[in-house]
């Protein structure tokens, strides 16, 4: 990105934790990531940014979602999303995946011994330890479209931070 360019710069986290469940919320990288795979954090003011909301819908239930800019954040729908994870099983104790999965994970590559693997919830028990996998899975998520205020007044090389706030219960 062009450093002499007004920019409002939209942080991603790794996501929020209450009692019982998280949300994660991730840039969208089917609609922003460039070339190589990188994905941008500062886009021009009355851009779109799209992203979606990860969680656990039988334990959370979202509220609103707000920015900080007073830009329009909208719902647009549900999206299904393929993650890739490294799993080591020490022992036969489940190992906890990143995401909520929406099925089934697939073994794409074994490190050595191969093991049945058991999914309930998040965690997933392989039958014989330890061993090594190289896994994908499939996770739905709420997609949301974010149009960054256009009112900003910048100067050139001026950045504007802003953020989404997003009220959840949990239930």
């Amino acid at each position: 990105m062009n450093t002499s360019e007004t920019t409002i710069i939209v942080p991603f986290g790794d996501g929020v934790a209450g009692d019982s469940g998280f949300i994660r919320a991730e840039i969208d990288a089917s609609k922003h990531a460039d070339s190589n795979g990188n994905l941008p954090s500062e886009f021009a003011p009355g851009t779109e940014v799209f992203f979606w909301l990860h969680y656990n819908a039988a334990e959370i239930k979202i509220n609103c979602v707000a920015a900080t800019d007073g830009g329009d954040i909208q719902r647009i729908g549900e999206v299904t999303r393929i993650k890739e994870q490294q799993i080591t099983f020490a022992d036969t104790e489940p190992v906890e995946l990143s995401y909520w999965p929406k099925s089934d994970p697939t073994v794409t590559k074994w490190y050595g011994r191969t093991s049945a693997l058991t999914l309930n919830g998040k965690q997933l028990a392989a039958t014989s330890a330890p061993c090594l996998a190289d896994i994908s899975y499939p996770i739905r998520a709420a997609q949301y479209k974010h149009r960054l205020v256009s009112g900003v007044s910048l100067s050139a090389g001026d950045k504007f931070y802003t953020a989404a706030i997003i009220d959840y219960e949990e239930v």
